[in-house]
């Protein structure tokens, strides 16, 4: 089986699966065991959450990483996971969280964060027009990555077609 570490979850709340550990089964790690459609809630090292999808094998969520299992159908876990990474929970969790040099936010303040539940309808809403908006901000991350390495690219052809040093007098 594989186990979710704090660092497999990056902060903008996507899993980085393919860097996971392996360990053996037991039954004292059920209550860790992750499963499709489970929120793992990242509360140290900066908070995010991801949502976990379909799974081919077996996963463990590492302490103290927290699992979310919603026990209503009035929430989506999209949308929940949604929330959990918005600007507004970060402001929530900054203020409620508790350390020194490490700053960690635990189960009591996530159960305490006043969470908005529009109608179901609404919530898919809100998931799609926020996943068309990161698909939109990818884009533009590549565009400007793009531009950059053709613009960089002129110049540099610019630079060498006037080469003062490598033209004769």
């Amino acid at each position: 089986m594989q186990v979710i570490q704090v660092g497999d979850i990056r902060l903008d709340g996507t899993l980085e699966s393919n860097a996971l550990i392996q360990s053996f089964y037991h039954r004292a790690y059920e209550k860790f065991i992750v499963k499709s459609g489970d929120i793992i809630f990242r509360g140290r090292g900066g908070c995010a959450a991801t949502l976990v999808a379909q799974m081919s094998q077996l996963k463990l969520a590492a302490s103290p990483l927290i699992i979310i299992r919603l026990k209503t159908n009035m929430l989506l876990a999209e949308y929940l996971t949604w929330f959990l990474n918005s600007k507004e929970a970060a402001r929530y969790f900054a203020r409620f969280s508790q350390g020194s040099v490490s700053k960690a936010v635990g189960i009591k303040e996530l159960q305490q964060i006043n969470v908005p539940i529009p109608s179901i309808e609404k919530q898919k809403t809100i998931v799609r027009f926020s996943s068309c908006l990161d698909e939109e901000l990818t884009l533009l991350k590549k565009l400007q990555l793009y531009r950059e390495t053709l613009v960089t690219k002129k110049l540099l052809q610019t630079a060498r077609k006037h080469d003062q040093q490598r033209q004769k007098p």
